[in-house]
């Protein structure tokens, strides 16, 4: 959903940061998560498959890019030797799949990369990043899951973070904010 991150404001000013970092997989995508990231003067990282956000907003200051396969290969391989702890950690990439006007347009960009674009799929990477990621999540700490809604006639996410809901409230965190077609989770706070 657009603007989502806007949410994560007044839970992000709660943090008190250090060396930490802040990770976004899934690159702005005209809706200004990137350039709200970088205005915060933090380190951030943001990770993308495709090169469009880097070149658009190249003139930012604190963002460090990374173009890679997946925001889970980057997880796996590219975090660990930042050495850094993750702050605040926003996942909004691998769209979630609707039928719609562009649907076939959005397959053919994937198919382009080799990638099935399925619901499934994307909650299925979203759960990689996480994992690859958790190990250097900060203590105090939240992650911003976006396109992630509640079904409330059965009390489950659903969206690209489905999965990372559940595994995050296992290991410690709290939702924070649900709504707007996402969620927020924290620990430390």
């Amino acid at each position: 959903m657009a603007n989502f991150h806007l949410n994560a404001k007044s839970f992000i000013d709660k943090l008190t940061f250090d060396k930490e970092i802040i990770v976004e997989i899934g690159s702005d995508n005209n809706e200004g998560s990137t350039e709200f990231f970088d205005s915060l003067g933090y380190e951030f990282h943001s990770v993308d498959v495709l090169a469009d956000a880097s070149r658009r907003l190249s003139h930012l200051q604190n963002t460090n890019w990374h173009i890679v396969p997946s925001g889970s290969v980057w997880a796996s391989h590219s975090l660990p030797k930042l050495n850094k702890e993750i702050k605040v950690l926003y996942l909004d990439n691998y769209d979630w799949a609707n039928p719609g006007p562009t649907a076939n347009k959005i397959k053919a960009e994937y198919a382009c990369r080799k990638v099935d674009w399925s619901n499934l799929g994307s909650q299925v990477e979203h759960l990689h990043q996480i994992i690859g990621c958790f190990p250097y999540m900060a203590p105090q700490s939240i992650v911003i899951c976006d396109d992630t809604p509640m079904v409330e006639h059965h009390g489950t996410y659903t969206g690209k973070c489905g999965a990372v809901v559940p595994f995050l409230l296992v290991h410690g965190f709290k939702v924070v904010h649900a709504g707007n077609n996402g969620v927020i989770l924290s620990r430390g706070l």
